[in-house]
């Protein structure tokens, strides 16, 4: 009797422990939340079993301002996003509505390549499903199973930070970048989806950077295949950003959505 006392005493001092860990997490994913603007830095990796190995993900440097949108731009190209309106812009070529994408055409004398083809899908799925950073740590704050906080302080740069860690559930997992995709290609039914992530709070109690590693296992005629992604997102200059409207965007927001179009792989 004293030892099943003794243990719930424990756990009775333990649980407020938790629960402040993720109220404290909570406030510090509200607060950024509701900023006006700031500015992100994302990287992504991917590793996959497909011969030629995974598409190669840019570095994204984003900037985001309520009522003005999301705008990304990258070695490969830039991305605005509005609402559910997502454009596009590769290095070379003009803004374009994403549901109507078309990836230029080869050169002159090039072969057609599969690889090629599959990694202009994969761009364009990515695009697709790319949230802003506050919407994917509002998502990643209610899909932990628990919240797991640091012992020690970590130093982000010059900057003194607390680590929150936790697995994340499987509902969370349907909502991560990987999850939504498999959903698209209706494959979902079909694969093992698992998923952590990180997130680092200041002092003052800001997000500095979040880390989301999604693991999936499929069957693909018969063989299981292995997929890891890791998304990795720094933010910064918090009230301080202005994000400044492409003129060809505001001329294709002020068209008629257009209906999404089914592409076909090159050959």
């Amino acid at each position: 009797m004293k030892t099943l006392a003794s243990a719930a005493v424990l756990i009775a001092l333990a649980a407020p422990a938790f629960a402040d860990d993720k109220e404290t997490l909570t406030q510090a994913v509200s607060k950024a939340a509701a900023l006006e603007s700031y500015a992100f830095k994302g990287e992504t990796e991917v590793q996959s079993p497909f011969g030629g190995g995974p598409p190669q993900i840019p570095t994204m440097d984003g900037k985001y301002q309520k009522d003005a949108g999301l705008y990304i731009k990258s070695d490969k190209g830039e991305i605005f996003k509005k609402g559910d309106r997502v454009f596009v812009k590769q290095a070379v070529g003009d803004w374009q509505d994403l549901a109507q994408f078309q990836p230029p055409a080869p050169a002159e004398g090039e072969k057609p390549n599969r690889n090629r083809g599959r990694g202009a899908l994969f761009g364009r799925m990515m695009a697709k499903n790319f949230k802003a950073p506050h919407d994917e740590l509002q998502e990643l704050a209610k899909g932990f199973k628990e919240v797991k906080k640091g012992d020690k302080t970590e130093k982000i740069g010059e900057i003194e930070c607390t680590q929150f860690s936790g697995d994340l559930s499987a509902e969370a997992m349907k909502e991560s970048p990987l999850g939504r995709m498999l959903g698209q290609f209706g494959a979902a039914g079909n694969a093992e989806t698992k998923g952590s992530a990180r997130i680092w709070v200041d002092g003052s109690g800001n997000v500095v950077i979040y880390e989301l590693v999604t693991k999936i296992s499929i069957d693909i005629q018969g063989n299981q295949v292995d997929i890891t992604m890791t998304r990795r997102c720094e933010l910064s200059e918090a009230g301080k950003v202005k994000v400044e409207v492409p003129e060809a965007v505001q001329k294709l927001l002020s068209e008629k959505p257009k209906t999404e179009e089914k592409k076909t792989e090159d050959k």
